[in-house]
């Protein structure tokens, strides 16, 4: 048996274990074949101390008869019965010598499995240590595998799109020929028709598009052209083309013209602000200094987003607070909102250049004292600023106190005959 397996390689000490192992299996096959003969002689010795019994037994029995008989008789069985005992016991001997050197063999054998079992522990330790390195490495190796097969499908599935893209690319290549050779004859087609390049920056779909509207137009031409020879047609079109850029030159003018047009009406509006803002100021101060007439005072506020004016008075009177204005032209009396009116109608009468200004019943709601300065103002201001402008008043009113002369004249009508229209009621009413 080896006991310097430790300085061997693992599959080496495996191997002498294996042989260790079969040597001391075959040992105590050996010690339980020579204790089962061992058990055996012992049951075959049974029998020899049942006859030694019996001898005795017959010896008692002997003893009873003859002497010389009986020594004789015993002397023979004696002889007999110590051969075979002779024999069993050198049997016996040579058995236990046999199991005493199976027992040292086996201690022997004990003694080497105690001293080779820590080595066996450690190739054990070893043994389980590959194992798990075998495990992982099969585990590892298994992954590599599915790596490899993924790895390959993966090579399959880009070699089938390189294949893919190079069918792609081969067709890009022959569809950039096709469209390299059309461009080609359209570039030797439109300098044919214009030499130079034009540089644009429409986008493709762009000339694409005016390209299919132009297509469109060369049909529709082509058939209201149908019959005409080449020559005629481009003789029209000469003809249309010098046409076409006389009204670009008038265009052109045009446009130059409206441009002239359009700053003329932003100054001329300008000069229309100005003059509004001047005129409502006018307006405003006129306005103030006819109520001044009356001991009065107003503003004038207008508001050209929304064509509308807000008229202010302010009365020197006991019924209203010093200082406060009216803004609410009904909140004033009869005579004083006609007042008020006819100071508006003077300070824009200041400013609008009409030959003839009617006034019809205006002092209609006056009292006798506003009446008198509204009349007075009226004539006085025609007088002296509007001498050249005609101005006509209706009032049912007396007008005996208003002296004519060479620039006035007072109209006065006759009273209306009622008389009839008396009669006629009494007839209607008596009917």
């Amino acid at each position: 048996m080896n006991t310097k397996c430790k300085f061997k390689p693992v599959i080496e000490c495996q191997n002498y274990k294996q042989a260790d192992q079969k040597e001391l299996g075959s040992m105590r096959t050996e010690f339980r074949t020579v204790q089962t003969t061992f058990q055996k002689y012992d049951q075959e010795q049974r029998p020899i101390r049942n006859q030694l019994f019996s001898i005795n037994a017959k010896i008692t029995e002997i003893e009873n008869r003859p002497m010389k008989q009986v020594v004789d008789d015993t002397e023979d069985i004696i002889r007999g019965l110590e051969q075979k005992i002779s024999d069993r016991e050198t049997y016996i001997q040579d058995a236990n010598k046999k199991i005493q050197d199976l027992n040292n063999s086996i201690q022997q054998i004990d003694h080497l499995i105690e001293e080779a079992r820590p080595e066996a522990d450690r190739l054990r330790s070893e043994l389980d240590e590959a194992k798990l390195k075998i495990e992982k490495v099969q585990q590892e190796l298994l992954e590599l595998t599915k790596k490899i097969s993924f790895a390959a499908k993966e090579k399959d599935t880009l070699a089938n799109r390189r294949n893919a893209a190079a069918e792609s690319v081969s067709r890009a290549e022959r569809f950039v020929g096709e469209k390299q050779h059309e461009l080609e004859t359209a570039l030797s087609l439109a300098k044919e028709v214009h030499p130079e390049r034009i540089n644009t920056d429409r986008t493709p779909k762009e000339i694409s598009k005016e390209h299919a509207q132009k297509q469109a137009e060369l049909e529709r031409t082509v058939k209201d052209f149908r019959g005409k020879q080449y020559v005629d047609i481009k003789q029209e079109y000469v003809t249309f083309e010098k046409v076409h850029q006389g009204k670009e030159k008038a265009l052109r003018s045009t446009k130059e013209n409206l441009d002239i047009i359009v700053a003329a009406k932003t100054d001329r509006m300008r000069t229309f602000q100005n003059i509004r803002n001047e005129f409502q100021k006018s307006v405003a101060l006129l306005f103030n200094d006819y109520l001044s007439a009356k001991n009065h005072s107003g503003s004038i506020k207008f508001d050209p987003s929304s064509a509308t004016l807000e008229i202010s008075v302010q009365l020197n009177s006991a019924r209203t607070e010093r200082g406060k204005a009216i803004t609410d032209l009904k909140s004033l009396s009869g005579g004083e909102k006609s007042f008020s009116t006819v100071s508006f109608l003077l300070s824009l009468w200041e400013l609008v250049e009409t030959p003839f200004r009617v006034l019809d019943e205006f002092d209609i709601f006056m009292d006798s004292v506003h009446r008198r300065i509204a009349m007075d103002l009226l004539i006085e201001t025609a007088k002296e600023k509007h001498k050249t402008k005609q101005l006509i008043i209706l009032t049912p009113q007396d007008v005996s106190t208003i002296k004519p002369d060479k620039l006035l004249k007072v109209i006065k009508l006759r009273s209306a005959d009622r008389s009839g229209m008396q009669n006629a009621m009494e007839i209607y009413q008596n009917g």
